[in-house]
């Protein structure tokens, strides 16, 4: 984590984190509370992971949504851990509806109820995520890499 803080402005309110800060009650807020889809995008650009989003489906006065990524153990990721279809499921008391989200969704205008995405600006969030829960996602990104190069190579 450095030394810079960043200003993040949500849903409820502006927050100050210090750059790379996965673990902060602001952190949790500001992707949890409007910024969900830029770390997201972020962790979906670094990996290579399938984006989702989560919709909750019940009262219309609180229709919910997260955006989240799949990692390769099937689990779903957010700046709170791998686990995050079970909390969502247990705070919206109900599984929530997972539908795949791509690129041309962001790129078409497809998302609304989301802050305009910043996934650059992310990105250190990401990377703090995916090292915490993720630590060998680096080494596993370069062996399929590898392992793509070679069946090319063919």
């Amino acid at each position: 984590m450095s030394n810079r803080s960043q200003c993040w402005s949500t849903y409820s309110g502006r927050y100050e984190l210090q750059e790379g800060d996965c673990d902060s009650g602001n952190a949790h807020e500001v992707f949890t509370s409007g910024h969900c889809h830029s770390l997201a995008l972020a962790i979906h650009r670094l990996t290579g992971w399938p984006m989702y989003g989560f919709a909750y489906v019940g009262d219309d006065e609180f229709p919910g949504s997260h955006l989240v990524v799949k990692a390769p153990d099937q689990q779903y990721l957010d700046i709170e851990g791998p686990d995050a279809l079970a909390r969502y499921s247990r705070s919206w008391e109900g599984r929530p509806m997972v539908t795949a989200v791509c690129l041309e969704d962001f790129q078409e205008g497809r998302l609304r109820g989301y802050l305009t995405e910043d996934p650059d600006r992310a990105k250190p969030y990401a990377l703090a995520v995916l090292e915490k829960h993720y630590p060998t996602w680096k080494k596993q990104r370069i062996t399929k890499m590898k392992q793509r190069a070679a069946a090319a190579g063919r």
